[in-house]
């Protein structure tokens, strides 16, 4: 797989159900920070920039 030299490495989620079943697998940025919640077409994640500062990210899934 080619990764443009400006895009960060990724690292690979495997998404469980309430119930621990399989949802999904998505892949996310290194950066992105902790998975709070996936939806099914979005995954929400929390992380903290530079300053100590709490942020919450919303990223767009697109199925293949």
């Amino acid at each position: 797989e080619y990764r443009r030299p400006t895009q960060a490495p990724a690292q690979n989620w495997t998404v469980l159900d309430r119930d621990g079943a399989f949802f999904c697998r998505v892949q996310m940025p290194k950066d992105a920070g902790s998975i709070l919640e996936a939806g099914a077409d979005y995954v929400l994640t929390h992380t903290r920039d530079a300053e100590d500062v709490e942020m919450v990210r919303q990223y767009r899934v697109r199925r293949p």
